[in-house]
């Protein structure tokens, strides 16, 4: 599959957290440690970053990379 492409148009929050972001889920707080932004950004970010395509929400507000980014 091809990799999706990132937007212009992100956020800083957002690109930073695409930055920490792996293929194995993380929840929020610790996404917010290693992104170094606030859990309220992060939830902020993920929401733009799910629009993308670019990750998938998982239960219990876990975030890992989309499979084909």
């Amino acid at each position: 599959a091809k990799a999706a492409a990132v937007p212009d148009s992100l956020s800083p929050e957002a690109l930073a957290l695409l930055r920490v972001l792996r293929p194995q889920p993380l929840p929020v707080d610790e996404l917010a440690a290693e992104a170094h932004i606030s859990a309220r950004e992060v939830l902020s970010a993920v929401t733009e970053l799910e629009m993308e395509g670019l990750i998938e929400a998982l239960p219990g507000k876990q975030y890992r990379q989309a499979n084909d980014f």
